[in-house]
Parts: C-alpha cells; sequence; structure tokens
C-alpha cells in the first residue's frame, strides 16, 4: 500500500522528535580526575521496530514496537586510579606472627577426645595421688639412705651440772651439737616484736623494747639466773632505771647454758676441742652490722658507740643464732 508506505518517515520522525527512541549516553573519560560520585541517573529505554517480513511494493509494514533498557554505563574510575607502590617485606621479618599464632589457637578446631575429662574421675585422681606418694616416699627412703645420719639426744633437767652418755659408732666429719627446749613458744606476736632496731636491722619491721627495757624490767622477768643478770648489771653499773642494751624480749630470753665436752680414756676424761666460731648463717651476718667489736681493753660488744651487755667470743655468736 503506497499510502501506508509513505506515512512511514513521518511516523519515524514522530517518534524521535518525541525522544522514544535515543541512543546511549556514552562515558565520558576526558576529565583527568575520575568522578567518585555515583550515578543517579535513570535507566534509559530503546524503542525498536521489528519487521514482519512482508512486502508490498518494495515497501516493509511497520511490526510490534519492543522496548528494552539500556543499563547503566560503568563506572570505572577505579579501575583507573593508580596502584600505590607497596613497601618490600624485609627478609626475616615477622609483622604480624604473634596475632597470627593467638588467632590460630583461639580458632582452632574443638578437641573431640574426652581423654582429659576422664582424668578427673574420682578412680583417676586417687591413682594420681598414690603414685605421687608412692614416687614422695622411696626418695624420701633413698636419700635417708644415703646420708645415713645418726643422732644421740641427751635430755637433762636445770638441776643437772653434768651427763653421761656413749656414741657406740664412729662419725666421720663434722658434729654438729644443738639444743632443743620443749614446750616454748616464741611465736607471739608480742615476743616476736621485742627486738632492739639499734642493735640489729630489722628489714622494715615493727619492733619494740616495752616491757623489757631496764634493768628492773630484767631483775622482774629473769632475777633468779644469776649468771646472767651479773652480765646485765656490769654493762648497766647495778641501776634499776638503766637502760639495758640490746633490749627487748628476745634478747632478754637468750638461753645461755654452755657446754664442754670430754671423752673417758684410760688415763681418764679427755676433754674435747669445740669449735663455736661462725655459728650465725652466713646470709644472717647483715643483720647485726649494727654491733661492732669491743673497744681496746674490753670484751664488751659496741652497739652505736656504746658497751652492751653482750660479751665478745662464743657468747657473741651464740646470741646471734638465738636472735635469729
Amino acid at each position: 500500500n503506497l499510502k501506508e508506505a509513505d506515512q512511514l518517515p513521518s511516523v519515524v520522525a514522530h517518534l524521535m522528535e518525541e525522544k522514544a527512541f535515543k541512543e546511549p549516553v556514552q562515558p565520558s573519560f576526558a576529565s583527568a580526575t575520575p568522578s567518585t560520585q555515583p550515578s543517579t541517573q535513570a535507566p534509559q529505554k530503546k524503542v525498536a521496530f521489528q519487521e514482519t517480513g512482508d512486502h508490498l511494493n518494495g515497501g516493509s509494514v511497520l511490526g510490534k514496537a519492543m522496548d528494552y533498557e539500556i543499563s547503566k554505563p560503568v563506572d570505572d574510575s577505579n579501575l583507573k586510579r593508580p596502584l600505590e607502590p607497596q613497601e618490600p617485606a624485609q627478609k626475616g621479618s615477622c609483622s604480624g606472627c604473634m596475632t597470627r599464632y593467638v588467632l590460630k589457637f583461639v580458632e582452632q578446631d574443638e578437641n573431640t577426645s574426652t581423654l582429659t575429662i576422664r582424668l578427673y574421675r574420682s578412680f583417676c585422681q586417687v591413682a594420681c595421688g598414690a603414685s605421687v606418694f608412692m614416687l614422695s616416699f622411696l626418695l624420701g627412703v633413698v636419700c635417708l639412705a644415703g646420708s645415713a645420719p645418726q643422732e644421740v639426744t641427751v635430755a637433762y633437767s636445770a638441776s643437772d651440772t653434768e651427763k653421761v652418755f656413749v656414741i657406740d659408732q664412729a662419725l666421720e666429719g663434722d658434729v654438729l651439737v644443738y639444743y632443743e627446749l620443749p614446750n616454748l613458744f616464741m611465736t607471739s606476736k608480742g615476743y616476736v616484736e621485742g627486738k632492739d632496731k639499734r642493735a640489729i636491722n630489722t628489714f622494715m619491721g615493727s619492733v619494740t623494747c616495752e616491757v623489757a627495757e631496764t634493768l628492773e624490767d630484767a631483775r622482774f622477768r629473769r632475777g633468779s639466773d644469776e649468771s646472767f643478770m651479773t652480765r646485765l648489771e656490769a654493762a648497766t653499773g647495778n641501776e634499776s632505771d638503766a637502760e639495758i642494751l640490746p633490749c627487748g624480749l628476745v634478747a632478754l630470753s637468750m638461753f645461755s647454758d654452755n657446754y664442754t665436752f670430754e671423752r673417758e680414756t684410760d688415763a681418764g676424761w679427755e676433754r674435747l676441742e669445740v669449735d663455736e666460731t661462725d655459728l650465725a648463717l652466713p646470709a644472717d651476718e647483715s643483720g647485726y652490722l649494727k654491733i661492732t667489736e669491743p673497744a681496746e681493753g674490753s670484751d664488751q660488744m659496741r652497739v652505736g658507740g656504746i658497751e652492751s651487755w653482750i660479751t665478745a667470743g662464743s657468747f657473741y655468736e651464740h646470741w646471734k643464732g638465738w636472735d635469729r
């Protein structure tokens, strides 16, 4: 139909004038700085005409118009961004190693074994305790058998001046002699703090000489011990209100028994030499630096330049052992 064919250009022109047929907008990359703002342009549509295949006098018959969406242009600004150079990893560096190890430990798979839980059963606990006990017992037996100590105990009372005892085995090496005082309680707070800070280093401890400070206090507490009181009276001038040095319950209650040892031979009793030097532990010597040697012609140790009732020699060594 020529009439319908003549109208084809006007229909196409009308569609183009109404902007029903549009070409997709191509993205422009002329700008040197790519835009980072997201595109807000709405999707565009394009109208196409499908030919039906019927031909009249060289003309074409329009078919249905189909519309389809044209996708938005791809924002490739990030693709054109220049890559930042990365610093090469140093050889042997362990940056983040600890973090990776911790994360690996925290994120490890759950243990499927129940062995560790079964070890907390009563039977396993009893078996473990019995094994430790037997091992400790055997080690103790081996240590005692290896050292094989021999101990002889000699009991005496306050009225005894001598005691005979027998040692039926030969003793090799040094023979240590020490005394034991039964029913003597020295752990009360008032007694432990009864020391003289002028004579010893207290290592920031709290000490006091209360109720054991003067010669009168010593007579009240130990007046029946004539040998001990003779020492205190000689150092204080026998004045009741004179201050004893060192003072305190610990010093005033010193155990002052003396021992001599004799061995019976065919010719009679032979006295044995006893070494009473260096009785204090080497680590404890720093606690008695305030006590100095006696002045020339005197046997009384000095505390802060003042003579004390402690005499030099074995008595001073025994006093350090007692104060310890």
